[in-house]
């Protein structure tokens, strides 16, 4: 059974230790280009997207105090599936529209190891790949992830207020809900970074994407615990970010297992396709396991 702790603290601790882990995996994806990490990217980041999908619409995983019905989100997210899908075809540089011409350069250069994004000054004339596509996606990351922050928080933040003020008991949360914010947001980081290393942006680009992800989470987790605003306007809107949020992910999680399913049709090498598969059920599981963390 999970051990309880006054509630203060274990928001520290999820902040803190959640903070440091993303930051550090945001650097892995820019110095660890192996081709055997290439080679299996692909199926964990399928993987992990799908689940990660599936968990945003789950009200009795991360939303189970919203007003917002499942039935609402569900549709926002075939909505966004939609909407993803066309705008996958029509904005400039999106891999869906008329780069496909591109697809299998960077199918070469991720066997080769890839490339490294160069550094440079930070200008509109070093944007390396910039795609809209990809720089839309990561702004719903950042606002998701800090409402997802914003509303763990804001419940517990309440209930301590009301115990300073002395009016209520003191809030106690789990110690096992700090190695669950730990794992999962280490590992959306990694392979949202890898995912958008796909691009080749310049490293200042990149970080540019990807720390905000990592920092807005357990920052906005601390301001919404001593803020106590109304934990439940919170959760619906965090309910209907993550609505977005699984609609996107379920449409690129599903192109990449189109794109897999494609690869293997041509793929002869019976070992490769069993470690292939194997790295995909083990994303899957992975998921899984760091959610079931919370209820050990």
């Amino acid at each position: 059974m999970p051990t309880y702790k006054p509630a203060q603290g274990i928001m520290w601790g999820k902040a803190v230790l959640t903070l440091v882990g993303s930051i550090g995996v945001t650097f892995i994806p820019i110095f660890i280009r192996a081709p055997i990490i290439q080679n299996l990217i692909h199926p964990l980041t399928t993987a992990v997207f799908l689940m990660e999908a599936l968990f945003c619409l789950l009200p009795s995983s991360y939303f189970p105090d919203s007003r917002f019905g499942s039935a609402t989100g569900g549709m926002i997210c075939v909505l966004f599936v939609v909407v993803f899908a066309m705008l996958d075809v029509f904005l400039p540089g999106s891999k869906g529209g008329d780069d496909k011409e591109e697809e299998p350069k960077q199918a070469d250069n991720q066997e080769d190891g890839g490339e490294k994004p160069k550094g440079g000054k930070p200008s509109l004339d070093n944007v390396g790949n910039f795609t809209w596509f990809t720089a839309i996606v990561v702004g719903f990351m950042w606002i998701t992830y800090m409402m997802v922050g914003i509303a763990e928080e804001a419940y517990y933040g309440v209930l301590w207020h009301a115990y300073k003020q002395g009016s209520a008991y003191q809030p106690y949360d789990s110690i096992n809900s700090i190695f669950v914010s730990f794992f999962h947001y280490a590992t959306l980081q990694y392979v949202f970074g890898m995912w958008v290393m796909n691009d080749a942006p310049p490293m200042w680009l990149y970080l540019v994407y990807m720390l905000p992800i990592a920092i807005l989470n357990p920052l906005s987790m601390i301001i919404s615990f001593y803020c106590h605003r109304n934990p439940s306007s919170i959760a619906t809107a965090r309910s209907c970010f993550a609505s977005f949020m699984a609609g996107i992910l379920c449409y690129i999680g599903f192109r990449m297992m189109f794109q897999f399913q494609a690869y293997f049709k041509g793929e002869s090498d019976m070992k490769n396709r069993i470690i292939q598969i194997s790295v995909l059920a083990v994303g899957f599981l992975w998921m899984i396991f760091v959610i079931g963390i919370g209820l050990m």
